[in-house]
């Protein structure tokens, strides 16, 4: 990618960071799945976490797990347009772009495994609260970066509703002026 200007060092960085956490995915699954018998739990931090190696085959708690294709193509669609919007500069926010980058990267890391292994490898269980889902590092980056473009629409929502307010009040000042100067 041809860096045009400092503005895309910030799109340079997210891509490097997803790069990094989808080394990390496969590392922490490679070292699961060699370490861990299938369905063996080991508790990391007493009720509050444990490591639990599982196969998932389909998407959240196991659903369409007959239909592999749906999230391969559902996934290649989504990490390619991230890819083109990254790469393009058409999104200018850096909440955004970071969050581009961490979808891109858990898109990635549960993309190889589905595809060389025909299953995602699973490991991180929150015992502290009643989440019946076990989950890997991809599944935590696509959900942070889910999470960092709601709140950013959330912000900006706010602001938005701020500065028309203002306007608003400006305006009527305005006029209660222009009335009083008649």
């Amino acid at each position: 990618m041809k860096i045009k200007s400092k503005g895309h060092l910030t799109e340079v960085f997210a891509l490097i960071a997803a790069a990094f956490l989808v080394i990390a995915d496969q590392v922490t699954k490679s070292i699961v799945a060699d370490s861990f018998y299938l369905g063996e739990s080991i508790e990391v931090i007493p009720r509050v976490l444990n490591f639990t190696y599982i196969h998932n085959r389909g998407a959240v708690f196991g659903i369409l797990k007959d239909h592999p294709w749906v999230f391969n193509s559902a996934t290649i669609i989504c990490v390619v347009v991230a890819l083109v919007l990254l790469v393009t500069g058409r999104i200018k926010k850096k909440m955004y772009i970071w969050a581009t980058g961490l979808i891109i990267a858990g898109g990635i890391g549960n993309m190889i495994d589905r595809l060389s292994l025909k299953y995602v490898v699973d490991f991180i269980e929150v015992k502290f609260i009643y989440f019946p889902y076990i989950f890997n590092v991809a599944d935590c980056c696509v959900v942070i970066g889910c999470s960092l473009i709601a709140l950013q629409l959330i912000i900006e929502i706010i602001n938005e509703k701020k500065e028309k307010k203002k306007a608003e009040i400006s305006s009527s000042t305005d006029d209660e002026a222009e009335k009083s100067g008649e």
